[in-house]
């Protein structure tokens, strides 16, 4: 990777966080696969789909590492992006970043999408290119949130149910012989489940939330539960090679957390999702969710001071080639 795509990174990132290594590991491989995407379409345009592109921090490098390769395979060819993220993200700073920095000069389309991954997003057989940032474990509707309990074999079906149907979607719209990157925070075999990557945190920052009395300890493991179900490399290979890839990479980082988790970081991706939770199902007015994620920073903070929350994070990382 060259030197100065990787100073980027950390300079737009400005510290080192896991969204940041991940997303640094994640550009490897979709250089790779930039490099060996299906031959032009009769309209010599490349068109590439990001999933998951949050306030754009990491768009601007896997754009420009995108446009690069089309350059340099056939110098005529223009590159088209879609970013898509959930509708009340703010698509105004993603086209921003992208639209400032040296993406410009390659002068792409642009165009953003409010929908949700798991839903299909473009015309069939359309994508050269799809890249997902470390996202594919939030579940689409956490059961318990619906009232219906907080069982673990209800989670894993929604877990696959939400994957299968990712996968699906993008099978479709990608062109004959596309590529599909992939990452998400992977467990061990056999130890796929809720939280698997953060279950001492957040049982700590909620004993530290009731002990302030911002909410009972009940209230908190509840509806301060990440929406996240992290899942075994076997399961989601399976799930890929059922819907039709004919030759995927499978690579894992390991990162370690006294580097990477910081509370800031984790404060940063929970905030929306956790006051949308607390105001829709939890009951709180959204200045009261606002009060309450601020006790949940500082507890988180706290939390990841004490030794026995940090462990080792791992990263599952897949390109796969459609049939």
């Amino acid at each position: 990777m060259p030197a100065q795509t990787v100073k980027s990174m950390v300079d737009y990132n400005n510290k080192a966080t896991i969204q940041c290594k991940v997303a640094a590991n994640l550009l490897k491989y979709i250089i790779e696969a930039a490099r060996n995407l299906p031959p032009l379409s009769s309209d010599q345009c490349v068109r590439v789909l990001e999933n998951a592109c949050s306030h754009g921090v990491n768009s601007v490098d896997f754009a420009l590492a995108v446009c690069q390769a089309a350059a340099n395979r056939d110098p005529s060819a223009t590159v088209s992006f879609i970013f898509n993220d959930l509708p009340d993200n703010d698509f105004d700073e993603v086209l921003a970043l992208v639209s400032n920095s040296t993406v410009a000069d390659f002068n792409p389309t642009l165009h953003t999408l409010g929908k949700s991954m798991y839903s299909p997003l473009t015309k069939p057989g359309t994508l050269d290119l799809v890249y997902s940032n470390a996202s594919l474990h939030w579940l689409s509707s956490p059961p318990w949130l619906a009232g219906e309990g907080h069982s673990p074999s209800k989670v894993a079906n929604q877990a696959r149910e939400d994957f299968a149907a990712y996968v699906s979607s993008r099978h479709q719209e990608l062109r004959q012989g596309g590529k599909l990157a992939v990452s998400f925070p992977g467990v061990p075999d056999g130890q796929s489940g809720m939280n698997s990557c953060f279950p001492d945190d957040f049982k700590r920052v909620h004993e530290i939330v009731a002990e302030r009395g911002a909410a009972s300890l009940a209230w908190m493991q509840k509806y301060c539960n990440g929406p996240t179900y992290s899942r075994d490399r076997a399961e989601v290979l399976q799930d890929i090679e059922e819907l039709g890839a004919s030759d995927y990479r499978a690579g894992r980082i390991t990162l370690d957390d006294i580097a990477t988790r910081t509370a800031d970081m984790l404060s940063s991706v929970f905030h929306s999702t956790f006051t949308s939770m607390w105001v829709q199902y939890g009951g709180l007015k959204k200045d009261q969710a606002e009060d309450l994620m601020d006790v949940f920073s500082e507890a988180l903070h706290q939390a990841l001071k004490e030794p026995k929350t940090l462990r080792v994070y791992h990263l599952w990382v897949i390109v796969a080639t459609k049939k």
